[in-house]
């Protein structure tokens, strides 16, 4: 294996444990505004977040009632359309291929479902990560061959693909790209070997349809297709749902109007294969299921299928019925989902330790990571580490250091890299500086905030360098970790009524966060502490002076020691039942010493 040191410097202390808190702006909300909601506390929410239009305010609290868009004026849909007709019509085979996340796998569920429906003969594939990687990479000609497919139309993938889908054109095999990714200026200026290529990245950057996730883009395909064959695609919204949010994509605009509008569609069942997801995890069912929900115990369950080897199993949940077989499938995707959590807390540790000490490896010892860099970005490369954890680990590393990461699996003469960045970098950004050097040779890609690809094991440490140039020059002044109530409250505040008025804003995601409340000056009446180790915290709190108390819940609030007795927090509002009580209950994202 190709040898990788580390010649630049690094800063070992580079966590960021707490946040700058900005004080709330001191924003009236109109008469109107009130009047229209009639709920005070909502209309200061959103005039707060800049929503001070009555009009506006309605649509926001009834995001199922948002304009559709017309997916049948986006960039390739009517090529995709007029294709697809032509392969019901003449009763071909299709192959969706498809990706191993569960915003691929949803997409290809979704897919799949609707030519079905459509009376089409569909097949599906979705590489293996061990073996293959993102997209069209490995012998998509002799596997559409060997199911007699004349076309193959991706989910999530494909638009980078330009030479395996030259490679099917020329085998005669037509090609329809569905993805959501990114398109670098350098394809975009070359013809484009698909029959169509249907992307929300063509399209205007204020368009409500920008931000589409990789289903989304497949659900704007299919639904006006099965709309021209007569049929209804409404109660495949479900899936776009899901993989929406297990996506991370912005919900704003139509991500919003779709997420709003499949979440009762997942609750009325009709998928048993998520039931079944549900009764198996360790949080059994859940009643109603909402965006924490999917994201918190649905969508990990998928992606650890894709992430530790085969995803068909995530599909199979999706599409298939037989109570025997669903739940052997999500029995595979709990015992995944936890071999996933033990191999990232193992890789998160060894990655966070080699960033205190610095200690470059011995030539005896090959399997420590190496610090490439530790600066403006976060670069760790080390053998052997499971390519389908990576991106994780970058994750939970841009997130504790507030940089961006880029996690290295080298194996031979190849390095897999996987990437996740903070608010403040731009991925995309940063990979157009390092394509500059050519000599690096990384092929990949992504979008703003997540990407990947691989490169040679050599110029790893030359993509180190590269890239964290490309970090300093988007880097702020001080890296913070910035907290914005969007208003001050009192534990009189603390109400159900407020919780429910909370929900109105509902579904929560990037893009739309559950509204933060400032709280000042509160004491610490009662603190428990919860956990195997102790590190939670189960708190009742009252105002000075008074005997009204109030339950909050901090999670991880003891791992700095024991709180004072009086605190200002940031926190969130909840709806809590236990034992058949119903309360409201303040969730605190972060305390400290009281300021009054």
């Amino acid at each position: 294996m190709t040898r990788v040191e580390s010649t630049l410097g690094f800063v070992p202390s580079l966590a960021v444990d707490r946040s700058v808190w900005i004080e709330p702006a001191a924003i009236q909300a109109g008469a109107g505004l009130v009047e229209t909601l009639g709920d005070p506390l909502l209309a200061r929410i959103l005039a707060a977040r800049g929503i001070d239009d009555p009009a506006t305010a309605r649509r926001f609290t009834q995001p199922e009632r948002l304009p559709k868009s017309d997916p049948r004026l986006f960039p390739g849909v009517s090529a995709a359309i007029e294709r697809l007709t032509i392969a019901a019509d003449r009763h071909e085979t299709v192959l969706v291929w498809g990706d191993f996340d569960a915003d691929g796998q949803t997409a290809t569920a979704l897919m799949v479902d609707a030519l079905r429906r459509a009376e089409v003969d569909a097949h599906w594939h979705l590489p293996d990560r061990k073996r293959e990687s993102h997209g069209l990479g490995i012998d998509p000609v002799d596997r559409t061959r060997s199911i007699g497919a004349t076309l193959v139309i991706t989910c999530d993938c494909g638009a980078l693909d330009l030479r395996p889908i030259a490679a099917l054109g020329a085998a005669g095999i037509d090609t329809i790209v569905t993805d959501h990714h990114a398109i670098p200026a350098r394809v975009l200026e070359r013809a484009h070997p698909a029959r169509a290529l249907v992307s929300p990245s063509l399209l205007p950057d204020h368009h409500p349809a920008r931000h589409l996730a990789g289903v989304g883009t497949a659900y704007a395909v299919a639904a006006p297709f099965l709309a021209a064959r007569g049929r209804s695609a409404s109660d495949l919204v479900d899936l776009v749902a899901l993989g929406t949010i297990a996506d991370v994509a912005q919900l704003v605009d139509e991500n919003r109007r779709l997420v709003a509008t499949g979440l009762p569609a997942l609750n009325r069942g009709s998928r048993p294969g998520i039931g079944a997801l549900l009764s198996n995890s360790r949080r059994g069912s859940i009643d109603p299921l909402d965006s924490d929900t999917a994201a918190w115990y649905l969508a990990p369950r998928l992606n650890a299928l894709g992430r530790l080897g085969d995803a068909t199993p995530g599909v199979r949940l999706l599409l298939e019925d037989d109570p025997f077989t669903l739940n052997a499938l999500a029995a595979q995707a709990e015992a995944a989902n936890q071999r996933r959590q033990a191999l990232c807390d193992e890789m998160v540790g060894e990655i966070e330790r080699a960033l205190e000490t610095g200690d470059p490896p011995s030539d005896d010892d090959d399997e420590r990571p190496i610090v490439l860099v530790a600066d403006s970005a976060i670069v760790v490369a080390r053998r052997g580490w499971h390519v389908g954890i990576i991106g994780l680990a970058a994750q939970r590393i841009a997130q504790s250091r507030l940089r961006p990461a880029v996690i290295v699996a080298l194996d031979g003469e190849r390095g897999r890299a996987s990437m996740r960045a903070p608010e403040w970098c731009d991925l995309m950004v940063a990979l157009a500086e390092v394509g500059e050097d050519p000599a690096i040779g990384f092929v990949g890609g992504g979008h703003k905030a997540a990407a990947g690809g691989s490169m040679a094991a050599g110029m790893v440490m030359r993509f180190a360098e590269r890239f964290d140039t490309a970090a300093r020059a988007q880097r702020p002044f001080a890296i913070q970790r910035i907290a914005r109530p969007d208003v001050e409250i009192g534990l009189t505040d603390v109400t159900l009524e407020a919780a429910r008025s909370v929900r109105r804003l509902a579904p929560f995601g990037r893009g739309n966060p559950e509204p933060l409340f400032l709280l000042r000056n509160v004491a610490i009446r009662e603190s428990r502490r919860l956990g195997g180790d102790g590190r939670h915290l189960a708190l009742t709190l009252a105002s000075i002076g008074s005997t009204r108390t109030t339950s909050a819940m901090y999670w991880d609030g003891a791992r700095n020691g024991d709180l004072p007795d009086r605190v200002d927090l940031l926190g969130t509002l909840e709806r809590h039942e236990y034992n058949g009580s119903v309360r409201a209950r303040l969730q605190i994202r972060e305390a400290r010493p009281a300021t009054e």
